[in-house]
């Protein structure tokens, strides 16, 4: 007998099938081995060869013949177990076969795309630096832009820097220029005086001599009269030629206030109210010093002028404050008028939405009438009681005893009017607010037109306006009296000055986009 080992299993199956059978015993025995049939076990063969004498031989043949049928069996689900392990061995070769394959197939696609990867990975490297090149470019290009702008400020910077120092120096010399009339003003004035004082005493002397030597002396006083009054004539024309002179310095001076004044508009945008308001009062003080200088000529003194400039002085101070009350007054004017208007537009707008409810209700009821004679068929069918709605007409009580599509007329009729009704009121809010905005406008420039008229017409309102009595005017508007203008006058030797307050870019209050636009 040989033991099981899955590898000599077909060993085993050999030696099993090529084991010779025992001898069988001769005589009767051979009959009876001629009747079992071919296949017989051990035990059965050994019992009829020993004839039942030995029956301890024959129980262990039987048990071994016992262990061996359950070896058979045990030997046949190895047999299957094997079998079966060999076909899950054959499967598992292909399954790793197919893994194999599949492996490599999608490590070929890994590779293709680790390939395309890197191909990318190169182009956006080459992107990269053509971007840091072109980033570069405009970077040095962006710097040369900004030293060339910081050039042209700092030559701007220097060029004015020059002019305030050319201004300066035209100041200085302006106070000495001043300095010096003044003192030869003072000087003329003393002169007169000595002048008049030896004429007095040579008179008062003269009034006791003979009347020859009063003749004589008369003669003679004629004669250094004339030489004085040619003396006086050559000092009066070099008055007259210092005062042209003084009045085109003062012409320059107000050029160069001017200037001055917009440029520093120009660096520091707008001024406040305030100041523009001293600027004004300066060359109004400027132009009327000017024009009193101009019209008095000859016939008036330096005393004079210097009191009708101080009389300037306290009107043109008197006139600021006045500008300035009426400022104030204008500004509180505007924040009651902003919120009157406030007030009517949400009055505007609930009344707008109470009507546009209205006709939405009115809309769908005649989008259900006109749905409701579709359905029934009495659009053309049913009798109208109701041909023509006019305006005039007069509508019947009650609306449940006409047809339906006097129902729809009537309905449309009321639409209409609504329709028309808040038309108009969207048309008369427009038109207001459209003359609103225009007043607003004509108060902002209306002292920029004043400013621009020639001098001569400035002055000629001013005689206009002193000759009405020195009346003062308030103009109101219906945007809530956003205009106004101003009369000041200081007696019958003054003009009447007559200005509007304008507020600057910087200090104007931006307008509601309602007050342009209805609704």
């Amino acid at each position: 007998m040989v033991l099981y080992h899955p590898k000599n299993t077909s060993r085993c199956e050999t030696t099993m099938e090529t084991k010779p059978a025992p001898a069988a015993p001769s005589g009767g025995m051979e009959t009876a081995v001629s009747t079992v049939p071919k296949i017989r076990d051990i035990g059965t063969i050994a019992l009829e060869a020993l004839g039942k004498i030995d029956t301890v031989l024959a129980f262990e043949l039987s048990v071994m013949n016992d262990h061996m049928k359950s070896m058979e069996g045990e030997n046949a689900l190895i047999k299957a177990e094997n079998d079966m392990l060999k076909a899950k061995l054959v499967q598992q070769k292909e399954d790793e076969a197919d893994i194999y394959y599949y492996l490599h197939k999608k490590l070929d696609a890994n590779y293709e795309v680790i390939a395309q990867l890197e191909s990318d990975i190169q182009t956006v490297k080459l992107e990269r630096d053509a971007m840091d090149k072109a980033f570069h470019i405009k970077q040095d290009e962006t710097q040369d832009a900004f030293a060339k702008e910081k050039k042209e400020l700092t030559e701007r910077i220097e060029s004015a820097e020059d002019t305030l120092h050319a201004l300066e120096v035209f100041r200085e010399r302006k106070i000495v220029l001043e300095d010096t009339i003044a003192a030869m003003e003072s000087t003329l004035a003393a002169e007169k005086d000595n002048h008049k004082k030896n004429l007095l005493a040579r008179t008062e002397d003269q009034l006791d001599t003979t009347t020859k030597r009063t003749m004589m002396e008369n003669d003679q006083m004629i004669s250094e009269l004339q030489y004085q009054s040619k003396e006086t004539e050559k000092l009066l024309v070099k008055y007259k030629a210092l005062e042209t002179e003084v009045v085109h310095l003062r012409l320059q001076l107000k050029v160069n206030k001017d200037t001055e004044v917009e440029m520093a508009k120009r660096t520091h945008f707008y001024q406040k109210l305030i100041k523009k308001l001293n600027e004004r009062v300066q060359s109004d003080h400027v132009a009327a010093r000017t024009h009193a200088a101009l019209a008095q000529g000859q016939e008036r003194t330096k005393t004079d002028v210097n009191k009708a400039n101080e009389d300037m002085i306290a009107l043109l101070q008197t006139k600021s404050n006045g500008l300035e009350t009426q400022l104030r007054t204008l500004c509180a004017e505007l924040a009651d008028a902003r919120t009157h208007v406030d007030e009517a537009r949400a009055e505007k707008h609930a009344m707008l939405a109470q009507q546009d409810d209205t006709l939405r209700f009115l809309s769908v009821a005649i989008h259900d009438i006109t749905h409701q004679l579709a359905l029934s068929g009495h659009g053309h069918a049913a009798p109208s009681s109701l041909h023509a709605w006019q305006a005039g007409d007069v509508i019947p009580a009650k609306l449940d005893d006409l047809a339906p599509s006097d129902v729809k007329k009537v309905l449309q009729m009321l639409f209409g009017k609504l329709h028309a009704y808040q038309a108009a009121i969207v048309s008369a809010e427009s038109k207001r607010n459209t003359g609103a905005s225009r007043n607003i406008s004509t108060l902002y420039h209306h002292v920029d037109r004043t400013k621009n008229r020639p001098r001569n017409r400035r002055e000629g309102d001013g005689h206009i306006g002193h000759e009405d009595g020195g009346r003062s005017s308030v103009v109101t508007t219906a945007a809530g009296r956003l205009g106004a203008s101003v009369l000041l006058s200081t007696g019958s030797s003054r003009p009447t000055i007559k200005t509007r307050i304008v507020l600057p870019d910087a200090h104007r209050m931006s307008l509601p986009s309602a007050a342009v636009s209805p609704g």
